[in-house]
């Protein structure tokens, strides 16, 4: 994502007809590892897998595990609970020996097991819908709405406040398409769990190459020559228009459908007044520190000089490039589309979308690397206009 996902279900209901609680998910879940273990043993590999991958989409993310392991417990927990599931698929595809399987499996039960409990420990916690409300619209928001802030105070810091209307109109597009793909994720792949994952993971990689590219766009113009006047002269091109609107549309689409499944979620499953009364709370006060947040990005950065701004948004971009790079990956291993090569010894760092293996810490290394050289070529090249113009400037 990106990241961590919160919320579907609220923690003192689990989204199940015949479960009370979660230690009851887990049972049910825990026999479909059974059978799974059992298929292997068999040498039926292909029915083995399918029957873990059903395990994954069709009980541990249909009905609302993930999300509440993520809300409740930790995002670095969620992901190493989806990474043992990838390792169980990834053992039966290689055909490693059964006992090996079901040592996997049997640890994917204990795990599951433990979080059950911790979550129906957490049964009566006071307060709980609110801050599963107010941490699902800080967390799915925060990255959109820091790159939006981004783009815009870059408009307006560069001189070009008519180029704001598209970027505005980019958010206003990607909120009513984010509606249209929950409703499309709710309807029509109700039961292809992958689609989402592949959507979304492909919509976070397009993003962060954009984000690359406009970062270092910023970063090499701020630090060459006449490069306010080249900013100004080049951003009220319609290409440049068009290259900052479609990074703002792309971040609030990243987020927004999946914002409001979550919180569609978060409403189905409350049982009592209080219940809703308090998801709405935690929505709106949530929307209003992430007002709070673009309006302060937008009053400061005025007061900011124009270089060390560009040089901050650069920076600030390129973050937010890693953190793509990384749960965009994640979202694809999670589809089934990209293999998933564990890193033993590793841990999460769900914030910045940094997961134990070989696929996405070797696509974040890659946007380091290009973002590093980028920014090297880009040092280097500014460096020779500036001698020659010191050549050719009179003395």
């Amino acid at each position: 994502m990106f990241g961590c996902l919160l919320g579907l279900a609220s923690v003192t209901t689990p989204a199940h007809a015949d479960a009370n609680t979660w230690d009851e998910v887990v049972d049910t879940m825990a026999e479909v590892a059974s059978a799974a273990d059992t298929q292997y043993q068999a040498g039926e590999n292909q029915q083995a897998w399918d029957t873990v991958n059903s395990l994954y989409y069709d009980y541990y993310e249909k009905l609302g595990m993930e999300k509440t392991v993520n809300g409740y417990i930790s995002g670095d927990r969620g992901a190493e609970v989806e990474y043992q599931f990838g390792e169980i698929k990834r053992e039966i595809s290689a055909g490693v020996p059964a006992a090996q399987v079901s040592g996997s499996i049997a640890k994917l039960v204990e795990m599951l097991r433990e979080d059950a409990g911790k979550l129906d420990n957490k049964q009566e916690v006071p307060f709980a819908s609110f801050f599963m409300s107010l941490g699902t619209i800080l967390r799915e928001g925060m990255e959109a709405i820091l790159v939006v802030s981004a783009v815009i105070a870059y408009l307006v810091k560069s001189g070009n406040k008519r180029g704001l209307a598209p970027v505005y109109a980019g958010v206003v597009a990607a909120l009513l398409g984010s509606i249209a793909l929950a409703l499309l994720f709710n309807f029509v792949w109700a039961n292809s769990g992958a689609s989402q994952e592949f959507l979304e993971g492909a919509t976070a990689l397009v993003a962060c190459v954009l984000l690359v590219w406009v970062g270092n766009w910023m970063f090499s113009k701020s630090a060459g020559h006449g490069w306010t006047n080249y900013l100004r002269s080049q951003i009220s091109g319609d290409k440049g228009v068009f290259s900052l609107a479609l990074v703002a549309f792309l971040a609030v689409l990243r987020e927004g459908a999946e914002t409001i499944i979550f919180y569609a979620g978060q409403f189905s499953m409350a049982t009592k007044a209080a219940q809703i009364n308090q998801i709405w709370w935690g929505l709106g006060i949530g929307a209003f520190i992430l007002v709070g947040v673009f309006v302060a990005i937008r009053v400061f950065a005025v007061k900011i000089p124009l270089r060390p701004f560009f040089l901050i948004t650069s920076a600030l971009l390129a973050v937010l490039a890693f953190t793509f790079a990384g749960g965009g990956v994640k979202e694809l291993q999670e589809g089934n589309i990209l293999p998933i090569t564990p890193l033993p010894g590793i841990g999460s760092l769900d914030i910045l979308s940094i997961y134990p293996t070989a696929e996405t810490l070797g696509a974040q290394i890659l946007v380091v690397a290009v973002i590093v050289g980028l920014a090297a070529f880009g040092l280097n090249r500014n460096r020779r206009k500036a001698q020659q113009l010191a050549v050719s400037t009179p003395a």
